[in-house]
């Protein structure tokens, strides 16, 4: 970003505030420019307030190229400063008399005013007084900021936002001119003219003067000082080599040449030559020119750096076609020299690459002649097309013009064909080289590679789908095994819960007739009928349990609370246990209410507990929690009948001797046991609780590593059925 700086340095500061707080030790309030201009830097820091009053010397509500903000100029006997706005004033223009209070800043050269109020107070009426200053000296600090008059050629008249931009030249020195109001400057273009305004300099961020400028309030302040050349195509046929002289010249104006056109650039410079010499034109672009045609040229001569011979603002015009100067054929492997800048060139070589220019879309070919290397840019019609017939390695011959492409590297050359028959090829490389050989071979590696690799994905998903089917066959069997075992368990269910009935029922009657029996008999054979009762009493407990397996016992199920439960079966449990195990209950806070029998619950813990007991003779640790479980989908598996749902779960972990994989698959069997003494219904018993109540359960264990059953018992829920009735049962 640049701005305008010493006078034009810009802020972005916004005007003064009522309430900003400024440095108690200021100067006093300054009245005229020339006293501000008086104060040093130090001074200029502490923002010292101003009273002034001044004329405007120029006044641009648009503002001037490269800012954004109007532009204020006052001045006073001589002297001027800039007024840093941010917004327009409504009728201010040049010549008004205005008062200005608020405060000054330091700028890059000169303060800058940084206006509170601003009040017009009439016009002056009167002509501002200007130095002279040559062009030259329009970069120094002295004109800068003041009315000055300089003299300079007309180059270059185009249309700004609010009027018109001038360019004006004195030899190699030129000064952009900003003029405001309505009016046509195209007359003066190539005449001497002199011009009144405010002098300026643009710098950059870091205060790096770059040109010099000028704002004038309007056109009437040119004033010619020659009269107008007329057409331009009209003046006598000067030589290109000529140029360098007109160059020379304190106001140079435009000259007439004529000659062939060499090249065309794609930034808009067009290449000329006649029989003296080659020449650029700048600015100038040849629309609609083809190569090799001969035109008039017109524009203001210049030498640059490089000392190649130029005009700018140059404009042409088509005469007809000609032929294209000679080539300088160039022996391979030599240099081509500063001398044959801007001159047509034939130069054979070797292709090295194809490459992209910066900065433009067309691609370059680099062309290797000897140890010297070309830079072939392919800015003409159709030059894809011919780039993408050429390889590296190819021969050919290049003709176009020579030139450095940066002048401080003299090695740097290219050379720019005008057409696409400027390039020939000669020769093409062979194709099989030495990188095609090891492309070819990289490729059949890589087949090789693609083909073992697809082998191998190949043998992997055949294992995967080998193991997926083996993974099916087993869950088949497993699900076969499951479904075969569901059945006998059914079938077993079904037969004892018949013969319980009927057992239960001859029961009934036993004890009956035993009741009978006891009431009329006397003592001694009251104790045989009780005998007889105590077996009666056992055979109905078995049967009690049989019914449970076979989940045909009347349900008392209802609303349940688990903790509660545990703590009134907490003394039993401890006298099942023993007095050398360790039991220790453990509850979750906040447990779900349950759906269950209660009498199926203590039956679960007594036989639980009981079978730990069993398990640990010289004593151990007992565990019984509950916590409130949610069983997925994916895991409902693992308890036996149970669904997904909501549950609590009640847990019995002893450290007893554990149970073998052969026990575990036939625990909850009916008549299956491992005690001396006992008839095997108690777990199967309390899988027919759990599976009636709507729960699960499921069974951990190992050998010396002790036992772990997970019971669930559902979650109580006010829409849920009751449970169904058996459809038969005898009595308990």
């Amino acid at each position: 970003m640049s701005g305008r700086a010493g006078i034009r340095g810009r802020s972005s500061v916004p005007p003064l505030a009522s309430g900003h707080a400024r440095n108690p030790r200021q100067t006093p309030v300054l009245h005229s420019i020339a006293a501000i201009l008086r104060l040093s830097r130090p001074q200029l820091q502490l923002h010292p307030r101003i009273q002034l009053r001044s004329e405007v010397s120029f006044y641009s509500a648009v503002g001037e190229p490269y800012q954004t903000h109007p532009t204020l100029f006052v001045s006073e006997a001589g002297h001027g400063l800039y007024v840093d706005i941010f917004k327009p004033i409504s009728g201010l223009r040049y010549g008004d008399m205005v008062t200005i209070t608020g405060w000054v800043r330091p700028g890059f050269v000169l303060p800058v005013i940084m206006p509170v109020t601003i009040q017009v107070v009439g016009h002056s009426g009167r002509e501002q007084p200007a130095i002279a200053v040559p062009l030259r000296q329009m970069r120094g600090p002295r004109p800068n900021a003041r009315w000055v008059s300089v003299e300079g050629v007309v180059r270059r008249v185009r249309p700004y936002a609010d009027g018109t931009m001038v360019d004006i030249a004195e030899g190699a020195y030129r000064v952009h001119i900003h003029v405001t109001g309505t009016g046509s400057l195209t007359s003066l273009l190539d005449r001497l003219v002199r011009v009144r305004g405010v002098a300026g300099l643009f710098f950059t961020l870091g205060g790096q003067r770059i040109q010099a400028y000028m704002d004038v309030p309007g056109p009437e302040f040119f004033t010619a000082l020659e009269p107008s050349r007329g057409d331009p195509f009209k003046l006598p046929v000067q030589r290109v080599s000529a140029l360098a002289m007109y160059a020379g010249a304190r106001y140079p104006h435009r000259v007439h040449v004529r000659g062939v056109v060499t090249l065309q650039m794609p930034r808009g410079e067009t290449v000329i030559q006649d029989a003296s010499g080659p020449g650029q034109v700048l600015d100038g672009r040849a629309s609609g020119v083809p190569p090799c045609s001969l035109v008039d040229v017109v524009g203001f001569p210049q030498v640059d750096a490089r000392g190649l011979l130029q005009l700018s603002e140059g404009r042409i015009r088509y005469l007809r076609p000609a032929s294209c100067p000679p080539a300088i054929v160039l022996r391979p492997g030599s240099g081509p020299g500063p001398l044959r800048q801007n001159r047509r060139i034939a130069v054979t070589g070797q292709l090295a690459s194809i490459s992209m220019v910066s900065g433009a879309p067309a691609r370059a070919l680099i062309l290797r002649s000897g140890a010297y290397y070309f830079t072939v840019p392919l800015g003409f019609r159709n030059a894809s097309h011919l780039a993408s017939r050429l390889r590296p390695g190819s021969q050919l011959r290049v003709t176009g013009v020579f030139f450095f492409s940066h002048p401080a590297h003299t090695l740097n050359y290219e050379l720019a064909p005008a057409q696409a028959s400027d390039i020939v090829v000669l020769r093409q490389p062979s194709w099989w080289t030495t990188r095609h050989l090891l492309w070819i071979i990289g490729v059949c590696v890589l087949v090789a590679l693609l083909a073992l690799g697809w082998a191998a994905i190949l043998r992997r998903q055949v294992e995967r789908q080998s193991s997926q089917i083996l993974d099916r066959a087993s869950e088949n069997a497993r699900l076969q095994e499951s479904l075969f075992e569901s059945h006998r368990r059914e079938s077993i269910v079904r037969l004892a819960a018949g013969i319980a009935h009927d057992f239960n029922n001859l029961l009934t009657v036993i004890v009956g007739h035993l009741e009978l029996a006891m009431a009329d008999c006397g003592e001694h054979q009251r104790a045989d009928l009780q005998s007889a009762m105590d077996a009666a009493a056992g055979a109905s407990r078995l049967t009690w349990q049989l019914v449970t397996y076979g989940r045909q016992q009347v349900l008392k199920a209802g609303q349940l609370q688990l903790q509660r439960v545990l703590e009134e079966c907490l003394p039993a449990l401890r006298s099942i246990a023993g007095e050398m195990v360790d039991l220790q209950v453990n509850c979750a806070p906040a447990l779900w209410t349950i759906h269950a029998d209660s009498d199926h619950v203590r039956h679960v813990l007594y036989n639980l507990v009981g079978n730990a007991h069993d398990a640990m003779p010289e004593g151990g640790r007992l565990l019984l929690s509950a916590d409130n479980f949610v069983l997925r989908p994916e895991h409902s598996g693992a308890f036996s009948n149970a669904s997904a749902g909501e549950y609590v779960r009640l847990t019995i972990e002893d450290s007893g001797c554990g149970m073998s994989p052969e026990v575990l698959k036939n625990i909850f069997e009916p008549f299956y046991t491992t005690k001396a003494l006992g008839h095997g219904l108690g777990l199967a018993s309390v899988h027919g609780a759990v599976v009636q109540s709507g729960g699960g359960i499921r069974v951990r264990s190992e050998i010396g590593a002790g036992t772990r059953f997970e019971v669930l018992f559902p979650q109580w829920s006010d829409q849920e059925a009751t449970l169904a009735q058996p459809a038969s049962a005898g009595s308990n």
